[in-house]
């Protein structure tokens, strides 16, 4: 990885053993540590937003990472209604986004899955809110 000596993204995935939601601080200390060892490739955080809550318990049990509280049981009262489940699941993912953006983030990788519908009203509400342009040097840049 050393070796790149170009502005091309680097995309890495990482698997957040300490939490769900600890992408915020994941992703700070691994900007610190790409920065340190001179790498200045920009850093693309990759979402997958939720489109099922079965298949997002599966890959939370095989990846080892753990969804937040109240998450999980905002996604168990909607578990029965597959709607629901992506509504929230687009809410959630947005609001991800935005704050990765706003933090600096050059770009989000979006793990779609083959249910891009979810990912294109992401898109829109992130069109709408615009949240690259909220970016202030009081917020600590997380990429």
């Amino acid at each position: 990885m050393t070796d790149r000596h170009d502005n091309r993204p680097v995309h890495l995935i990482i698997n957040p053993r300490s939490g769900y939601g600890g992408q915020k601080l994941l992703l700070a200390d691994l900007r610190a540590a790409v920065r340190a060892a001179g790498i200045e490739q920009p850093i693309v955080p990759g979402l997958m937003p939720i489109t099922s809550a079965d298949q997002i318990k599966r890959m939370t049990a095989l990846s080892g990472a753990a969804i937040p509280t109240e998450l999980m049981s905002q996604l168990e009262l909607r578990a029965n209604d597959p709607d629901t489940v992506l509504e929230l699941g687009v809410a959630h993912a947005s609001l991800q986004a935005a704050d990765l953006l706003a933090r600096g983030a050059p770009g989000i990788h979006f793990y779609t899955l083959n249910r891009s519908p979810s990912t294109r009203a992401i898109l829109s509400a992130l069109k709408v809110s615009r949240p690259w342009e909220r970016r202030s040097a009081a917020k600590s840049p997380c990429v």
